[in-house]
């Protein structure tokens, strides 16, 4: 039986959630975490990376292109996403917010 809060989940081995994490695997490959922390991450094992791996290597040789052009909104947004996140942690650095005595002016001044 399926509860109500199921209905927009894809299945686990759906094609539709197989496509999801091989996206959420290229976006967080780009953003430089290793396979360890993809594992960690989206709670999946290592074989599975390589397994996804493996498909998106053998799909980039057969169309980098199409591969590319499916993706890229997903992984720019991502990247701004990324920046925003770093801007406003340099920002709390900056201003402090959290009161840590450890954040001298000169820590500052490496921003």
């Amino acid at each position: 039986m399926t509860s109500d809060l199921d209905l927009g989940k894809p299945k686990p081995h759906s094609k539709k959630h197989i496509e999801e994490r091989r996206e959420k695997i290229l976006t967080l490959l780009s953003m430089g975490y290793s396979q360890y922390e993809i594992c960690q991450e989206l709670n999946i094992s290592r074989k599975t990376i390589s397994s996804d791996m493996h498909y998106i290597n053998q799909r980039t040789q057969n169309g980098l292109f199409g591969l590319a052009k499916e993706t890229l909104s997903t992984m720019y947004f991502n990247c701004i996403d990324g920046i925003s996140r770093v801007e406003r942690e340099c920002w709390k650095v900056y201003y402090n917010e959290d009161n840590d005595p450890e954040i001298k002016q000169s820590h500052k001044w490496l921003l």
